[in-house]
């Protein structure tokens, strides 16, 4: 593997990520720890994602970073509205 390659795998997420943030299925708005997130909705395989973005600057989290992303629990959906 060339130095400095992305594993498939990583290449595979950091594809679905940016597919997600471009063209979400859905967003919401959020409080992570605190700090101000916007949460975006998508699909990958077939499972639901959300990926939290930063709106306002905390600790090393800068805005318009990740700060998490994951599938989240039916209760968790359907606490943010999303189907």
């Amino acid at each position: 593997m060339e130095r400095g390659a992305a594993p498939p795998f990583r290449t595979a997420v950091r594809s679905a990520a940016v597919r997600i943030l471009e063209d979400p299925l859905d967003t919401f708005d959020h409080v992570i720890g605190g700090q101000q997130v916007k949460g975006f909705y998508g699909m990958i395989d077939g499972k639901p994602v959300v990926f939290f973005v930063a709106k306002e600057a905390k600790a090393k989290i800068g805005v318009g970073e990740v700060v998490t992303a994951f599938v989240p629990s039916p209760q968790q959906m359907n606490n943010w509205g999303l189907k």
